[in-house]
Formats: C-alpha cells, structure tokens, sequence
C-alpha cells in the first residue's frame, strides 16, 4: 500500500519532469523562424531562405530565386523560377535538429528525403 509520502515523492518527481519537457518544448522556435538560412545538402545545392520570405537556390553553376511560405505544422512551399519556367514545390515532413534540416518532396512522381546542414 502507497504510503502519502512516496505518493508525494512520485507526483512531485512527474511534475518536475512534465515542468522540464514543457520548458524545453517551448523553447523551439517557429517554423517561419527556424527555417531561415542558408542550407547545404552536401552535393551541388545551397538554398538560402530570407525572414521576408524570398529565397535564393545556387544549384551547380545554375541560380534561381523566388519566395517560401509555412503551409503547414511541418511543411513549406518553395515558388521559384528559372529561365522564366515556374517551379513550385513542397517540402513536406520538415523537421530541422539543430544545424540539420530534413523534409521530404516529390520529383518525377517519387519520394525524395533531403538532408541539409546549416551553413554559417
């Protein structure tokens, strides 16, 4: 039988550890926040997202700008251009862990997982 202090002691061990992941779960910032910087995904592409919400994609010797926009818990969607083609994508299933970002998105019909790292 639970005696009133070892209840006291487990009630007050699962408040400090409830108290803590709150604390550490509010400090994240918003996506629109977090996601801005310049991203590097180790192979030819660098992608540069701005706090008004432009962007710059140095792909290879090719440059594109356009704009970002949050559409959702974990997602954005990418509008550019290049040699006035439209390119509009969406990364999806965004999570960034310190200086790594990834998502997922669509080319030619197939899932693609991206990885990217913070440049500084």
């Amino acid at each position: 039988m639970y005696s009133v202090k070892r209840f006291v002691t487990q009630a007050s061990c699962g408040f400090v550890a409830l108290c803590l992941l709150l604390l550490v779960g509010g400090c994240s910032k918003p996506l629109d926040e977090a996601i801005v910087g310049k991203w590097d995904d180790g192979e030819d592409s660098v992608t540069e997202l701005f706090p008004d919400h432009t962007m710059v994609v140095n792909h290879g010797n090719q440059q594109m700008s356009g704009q970002w926009a949050v559409v959702g818990k974990d997602r954005i969607k990418l509008e550019m251009k290049y040699a006035g083609i439209p390119i509009i994508m969406t990364w999806d299933n965004l999570k960034i862990d310190g200086d790594m970002l990834t998502c997922t998105y669509e080319n030619k019909g197939k899932e693609v997982t991206l990885q990217a790292k913070r440049k500084k």
